[in-house]
């Protein structure tokens, strides 16, 4: 919630955990939580160079830098958008 706050400058409830991400690769694990927005609206903020927001239809799945934010799209748009196709990785 402190990281959307900082880095986009919005409010956001917590939906629930989404799962838990690591790679060979890192010695990084993420925690992701779905959430949602309760008041603001994105912006550049402190921590970040440029805010989009795609539909799941057109995120640019190519263009995403980490297995871990891969993984974790993909799982968010497999338990709320079942309908929405998207690369198999």
């Amino acid at each position: 919630m402190r990281e959307a706050l900082e880095e986009v400058r919005v409010r956001i409830g917590l939906t629930g955990i989404l799962d838990v991400y690591s790679s060979h690769k890192s010695d990084v694990v993420s925690v992701v939580y779905a959430g949602h927005v309760l008041s603001g609206r994105p912006e550049v903020g402190d921590e970040a160079l440029e805010v989009s927001s795609f539909p799941p239809e057109s995120l640019p799945w190519d263009e995403l830098a980490f297995e871990s934010t891969f993984s974790a799209l993909r799982d968010y748009v497999r338990r709320f958008y079942p309908r929405v196709r998207f690369p198999r990785s």
